[in-house]
C-alpha cells in the first residue's frame, strides 16, 4: 500500500471511501462521479483512503484493475488492498478510529459496513453515497420491463436504504429529484445534494464537419443496453425515414456482447474508446432515450462538456437542470424523439444555442466550487469533533 504524503492541509480530517470495486472514471459515470466527490474533498485539505470489497474488480473492469489503482494512488489517494489489508473488515478494525469521515457506496456495501464502522470508527461521520437512489432504479426498471425479479430487488433496496437513511449521519444524493425521494423514504434524514463536476471544454464547440448520433454508455449497465435496443429497433426508423444517412454509433464497454444483435444499417459499435474527444468531436447529436435508472446521468454531462447537444428523455434529463429548448431538447416516446433527433440534426442555430446553454448548466451547477461548497458543511462536525478532541489531551 502507497501511503499519501506526511505533510496535512489546514483541515487535515481523514476520509475512508469504501466502494463495491476500483473506480474506473473512464468506463463509467458511478466511478467518475466518486472521483469528482474525492477531489473534492481533496481540494478541502482531507486526506483520502480507498478500499474495495472487491480488490479484483467485477469481471467487466478486472482487466483495467492495476491500472486503476495507480490513477488513484498518482492522484495522493491511498489504496489500501491485500496483502497488507485483507479485508475492509480488517482495515476498520485496525485503522477505524484514525477517520473523521467514512464514505461508503453504493447500497449494498453501505449497508454491510455501516454497523462495522459504528463498531470501529464510534467518533467518525457515516455517510452514504447514494450516487443511484437504489430503489428507484430497479422500481423503474421492473415497471418498464415488466420483470418480477426486479420488482423483488426494488423492494429489497428500499429496506436497506430506509435503513441507511435512519442510520447514517448523512446521505449524499446527486440532485434535487433524488432528495426528494430520500425525504418521502425518511424525512428525518440529513440529505446533501452532492452532484458532479464536469468542466466545459470550448475547444471542441464546432459544427463543421459533424455529423450522425453518438450514445456513450457502460454496458455491464442494463439500463444503457435497453436504452440503445430501444432506440434502434423503435426510434432510429423513423429518423432515416427522414435522413436516410444517418448514422448511430455506439460506444462504450460492452462485454457481454449484448449490443451485437444491433448492429445493422446505419448502427456502429465502436466498443471502449480510449480517445472520446475524437469521436464526439465527429458527431453532430448525443442521444439519451433513457426509460428506466436512478441518480444523474453523467453521459448526458459528458456530451454537453465536449460541445455535442442532447436530445433526452425526460428520465434521461433529470436531475441537470436542462430546459427543453434552452440546453437540451427533451422528448418522449419514438415519434417525438426521432423527431427531435432530426430538427437538432438539421437545424444549426439550434444546434449552436443548445451548445451554449449545455455550457452554462455546466459552469451554474457542475463546478468545482459548486461541489465544494455542497460538502464542505459536512466537514464541520468532523473538525470540531477533532478539535475538542485535541483541546482534552
Amino acid at each position: 500500500m502507497r501511503k499519501p504524503p506526511a505533510s496535512l492541509g489546514s483541515a487535515g480530517l481523514r476520509i475512508l471511501h469504501i466502494a463495491d470495486r476500483v473506480l474506473t472514471p473512464d468506463l463509467d459515470g458511478a466511478s467518475a462521479r466518486d472521483r469528482a466527490i474525492l477531489q473534492a474533498f481533496q481540494r478541502l485539505e482531507c486526506r483520502i483512503t480507498f478500499v474495495a470489497h472487491h480488490p479484483d474488480s467485477f469481471y467487466a473492469f478486472a482487466r483495467t484493475v492495476a491500472r486503476d489503482i495507480a490513477s488513484l494512488e498518482a492522484a495522493g489517494i491511498e489504496v489500501a488492498r491485500p496483502p497488507e489489508t485483507p479485508s475492509v473488515e480488517a482495515l476498520l478494525a485496525e485503522r477505524g478510529r484514525d477517520f473523521h469521515l467514512v464514505l461508503m457506496s453504493p447500497y449494498p456495501i453501505a449497508h454491510r459496513y455501516l454497523p462495522a464502522v459504528r463498531r470501529h470508527a464510534p467518533a467518525a461521520l457515516a455517510v452514504y453515497d447514494a450516487m443511484d437512489v437504489g430503489h428507484v432504479q430497479h422500481y423503474r426498471r421492473a415497471k418498464a420491463t415488466g420483470n418480477v425479479p426486479d420488482l423483488k430487488r426494488a423492494i429489497e433496496a428500499k429496506r436497506q436504504e430506509l435503513a441507511l437513511a435512519r442510520l447514517a449521519d448523512a446521505v449524499l444524493v446527486c440532485s434535487d429529484e433524488d432528495r426528494e425521494a430520500f425525504h418521502r423514504l425518511c424525512p428525518g434524514a440529513r440529505l446533501v445534494v452532492a452532484s458532479h463536476v464536469v468542466p466545459p471544454r470550448p475547444a471542441s464547440m464546432r459544427l463543421e464537419g459533424r455529423s450522425g448520433l453518438i450514445f456513450l454508455g457502460s454496458f455491464p449497465h442494463l439500463a444503457n443496453v435497453d436504452a440503445m435496443t430501444y432506440f434502434v429497433r423503435e426510434v432510429l426508423p423513423a429518423a432515416r425515414a427522414a435522413l436516410p444517412e444517418l448514422e448511430l454509433t455506439i460506444v462504450g464497454l460492452d462485454p457481454r456482447g449484448d449490443l451485437a444483435p444491433l448492429v445493422g444499417p446505419g448502427v456502429t459499435l465502436a466498443g471502449w474508446v480510449p480517445d472520446l474527444d475524437a469521436v464526439f468531436a465527429r458527431a453532430r447529436v448525443f442521444v439519451a432515450p433513457l426509460r428506466y435508472g436512478a441518480g444523474i446521468k453523467v453521459k448526458v454531462l459528458d456530451s454537453l462538456a465536449r460541445g455535442v447537444p442532447v436530445v433526452a428523455t425526460p428520465l434521461a434529463a433529470e436531475g441537470l437542470h436542462l430546459c427543453d429548448g434552452e440546453s437540451a431538447l427533451i422528448a418522449e416516446g419514438p415519434e417525438e424523439f426521432a423527431a427531435a433527433v432530426v430538427h437538432l440534426h438539421g437545424d444549426p442555430p439550434l444546434w449552436r444555442r443548445l451548445v451554449d446553454g449545455g455550457h452554462a448548466v455546466l459552469d451554474r451547477h457542475f463546478s468545482e466550487s459548486a461541489m465544494d461548497a455542497s460538502l464542505a458543511p459536512l466537514l464541520a462536525g468532523p473538525l470540531e469533533r477533532r478539535e475538542h478532541d485535541g483541546a482534552a489531551r
